[in-house]
């Protein structure tokens, strides 16, 4: 399957992408004035489309607790962010290293049964 790729359409001053059968629009304005927005936007929906994150084992809990706080950042209240960021941090210390479809930890033992350090 072929990559899509970003557009620029004159009849309505804007940049596009195709995605299977639909055109989402990036950026509207002037073509050379909007051409790097519409890049940054184009970059953005791509690393996050399903297809582009790594297959089981090759996702990390980092990476994937790090997605986690980019979507909290952009939906939640700060507060709610922080209180994120604050709990992962202290996990990602910990098991930010495991293959996210691991259900143990580095060492073996099952994740659900690892005690809680304080």
């Amino acid at each position: 399957m072929r990559r899509p790729e970003p557009w620029y359409r004159a009849s309505k001053g804007a940049w596009y992408v195709q995605f299977g059968d639909k055109q989402v629009r990036l950026a509207k304005g002037l073509k050379d004035a909007t051409e790097k927005d519409a890049f940054d936007t184009y970059y953005r929906l791509m690393a996050h489309r399903p297809e582009s994150l790594p297959k089981g084992n090759d996702l990390l809990v980092a990476l994937l607790c790090d997605l986690f706080l980019d979507h909290s950042k952009a939906h939640h209240e700060p507060d709610t962010f922080r209180l994120y960021s604050h709990f992962l941090q202290r996990f990602c210390k910990s098991y930010g290293r495991s293959p996210a479809g691991s259900t143990s930890t580095p060492s073996g033992r099952p994740l659900a049964a690892t005690p809680r350090s304080r």
